[in-house]
C-alpha cells in the first residue's frame, strides 16, 4: 500500500515540474519597436513567356541592402520550397535586394534567373513576392497520356528533363533544334523543330475526334497520327511580300510568288531569313 501511494506522489510530482511542451510554438523571432516582421512568398517572373512550374537552384544568396543607412545583409532563399525562406525581422525603412545566378548555360535542368527590385516596410508584418527575369528560355512538352522523355537529336543529342509532369529544358541558344517526341499508337515518333530563342510549350493530346487546327496543340487521332500541328516561325518575311501564295525549295535555293497587284516576278528568297536574293521577271 505504501509503495502504491509513492509511486502516485512521485508521478504527480514529476509532471509537476516537467509541463507539456506548446504543441504549437512560435517559429517566429519577437518583433521589436519599430521592426516588421518579414516573409517571402515566393517569385514573380517578369518575363511571361514559362509554362508550369519552374525549377531553379536549390538555393538563392540573396542580398539585402537598407537604403537609408547603406548597411547589407545576405539571406538564404530555397526558392523550389513554399515557403521560400523563415520570416526575418527588419527594421522600418527602405530596401533593394539583388542575386543573379552565377551561370547560364546553353542547356540546363535550372532556370537561371536575375532579380533586382526594392521594398518598403512600415508594418509589424510584411509579405514580399520577389521580382525576377529568367535568363534562359523553356521548351516543354507535356501530354495527356504517359509521355516518353523527348529528345533533341540536332544540333546536338539530350533529353529533355522530367519534371513536375512534363518535360523540359532550359536554353540559351540561337540553334533551330529538331526534337524527337515518342507517340503512342502506330506512329513511333514525330519530329518537332523548334527555335531555341524562344520559349514553347508543346501540348499533345491522344486520342481526339477533331483536329482543332486554332488551339495551338498537338492532337493526334486515334491511330496515333498527328492531325494538328504546332508550327515554327524561322523569320518573318518583308512588308513588301505580304501578298506571297506560293513557295518552292529547289535544290536548297527558295523561290516565292508575289500575287495581287505585284509585278509578275519569281522571287528567289534567303531560305533560313527570308531577304530577297534576286527577283525574276517574267515577260510573255
Amino acid at each position: 500500500m505504501k509503495i502504491k501511494q509513492f509511486l502516485i506522489l512521485f508521478n504527480f510530482v514529476f509532471w509537476a515540474c516537467n509541463p507539456k511542451e506548446d504543441p504549437n510554438p512560435n517559429p517566429n523571432p519577437p518583433i521589436e519597436e519599430d521592426q516588421s516582421l518579414v516573409s517571402f512568398e515566393g517569385i514573380d517572373l517578369s518575363n511571361g513567356q514559362y509554362s508550369g512550374k519552374q525549377k531553379f537552384e536549390e538555393t538563392w544568396e540573396l542580398e539585402i541592402k537598407n537604403l537609408e543607412n547603406q548597411t547589407s545583409q545576405t539571406i538564404t532563399l530555397s526558392p523550389n520550397e513554399s515557403p521560400i525562406s523563415s520570416p526575418i525581422s527588419l527594421p522600418f525603412g527602405k530596401y533593394s535586394y539583388t542575386y543573379r545566378s552565377a551561370e547560364i548555360p546553353e542547356f540546363s535542368e535550372l532556370l537561371p534567373v536575375d532579380m533586382l527590385g526594392e521594398f518598403e516596410l512600415k508594418n509589424p508584418t510584411e509579405t514580399i513576392s520577389l521580382q525576377a527575369t529568367g535568363l534562359s528560355e523553356q521548351v516543354r512538352v507535356n501530354a495527356n497520356f504517359d509521355l516518353a522523355a523527348p529528345q533533341i537529336i540536332a544540333p546536338f543529342e539530350r533529353n529533355l528533363f522530367s519534371f513536375d509532369g512534363s518535360f523540359q529544358a532550359y536554353l540559351n541558344s540561337e540553334e533551330l533544334l529538331k526534337i524527337k517526341v515518342p507517340l503512342p499508337g502506330s506512329i513511333d515518333h514525330m519530329i518537332q523543330f523548334h527555335k531555341a530563342e524562344s520559349s514553347e510549350n508543346y501540348s499533345l493530346e491522344y486520342p481526339v475526334s477533331a483536329p482543332g487546327l486554332y488551339e495551338r496543340k498537338i492532337k493526334l487521332n486515334t491511330d496515333g497520327f498527328p492531325w494538328s500541328l504546332i508550327p515554327t516561325p524561322l523569320n518573318t518575311l518583308d512588308e513588301e511580300l505580304d501578298e506571297i501564295s506560293g513557295l518552292a525549295l529547289h535544290q536548297n535555293r527558295l523561290f516565292a510568288i508575289n500575287d495581287g497587284d505585284n509585278p509578275n516576278q519569281i522571287l528567289e528568297l534567303n531560305p533560313s531569313s527570308g531577304e530577297i536574293l534576286r527577283k525574276i521577271t517574267i515577260e510573255n
